[in-house]
């Protein structure tokens, strides 16, 4: 009990610390982008132009990193409403198909879930995003199932979590990615959000032989409602 009340605070305090560096950092980034789109219009020079927007680009990314950090800083009031999964699911691929990742969609059979859609959402593209990222050449696949409890599974044929890394991988700031190419913070706002669903994120070994993420979450049953 100790220890689960000292990482509570642990984590309150990370999220205090998050959220005060993307506020600071927020404003600035935003001065820079506005000046180097400026100056792009009124430069010929190709090296120039070619210069300001790898300075956008760059720009670009932090402030991505700094809506992560916000992300996880904001004390989250989610929004419960009973939803349909598949049409939750298929959202979650969508957005990642606009990003120009391929997802093979494998579909369950018809459940519903208390959340909040957006969060929810959130938590899949997350774990999406990561898989892709791990698994390029793919296969990427996403499916559920039901049981007791549901489960919304992220499978890669990627090289998987090595196993020193599977205890801290939930824990904010650690990433197995490169520097530069990721905050640390996806899998940890993935845990928080199944936490105030009543839920849990587990990591296994994926059939296809990477990294299997499932989502699992409480049933609603069948006959309770309408669900969006």
């Amino acid at each position: 009990m100790a220890e689960r009340l000292q990482q509570t605070e642990t984590m309150a305090a990370l999220g205090q610390l998050s959220a005060g560096v993307a506020h600071e950092l927020g404003a600035p980034l935003t001065v820079v982008d506005g000046r180097a789109s400026r100056l792009l219009r009124r430069i010929n020079s190709e090296q120039d132009v070619s210069e300001l927007n790898d300075i956008r680009q760059q720009a670009a990314r932090m402030t991505s990193i700094i809506q992560q950090l916000l992300s996880f800083g904001r004390t989250s009031r989610p929004e419960m409403r009973l939803l349909d999964v598949e049409p939750l699911v298929e959202r979650a691929e969508a957005l990642l198909a606009g990003q120009g990742y391929q997802i093979r969609l494998v579909k369950g059979p018809e459940a519903k879930v208390k959340g909040d859609s957006l969060s929810l959402e959130q938590a899949l593209v997350n774990l999406l995003r990561n898989a892709c990222q791990a698994c390029p050449a793919g296969p990427v696949e996403l499916s559920w199932e039901l049981g007791k409890q549901l489960s919304i599974h992220v499978d890669d044929a990627g090289p998987g979590v090595a196993k020193n890394q599977q205890k801290q991988v939930f824990e904010p700031f650690v990433t197995s990615k490169a520097p530069g190419e990721g905050s640390g913070l996806g899998l940890a706002i993935v845990q928080r959000i199944m936490r105030e669903h009543q839920g849990e994120v587990k990591l296994a070994v994926s059939p296809l032989g990477g990294a299997r993420f499932s989502l699992i979450l409480p049933l609603v049953p069948k006959n309770t409602g309408a669900a969006l």
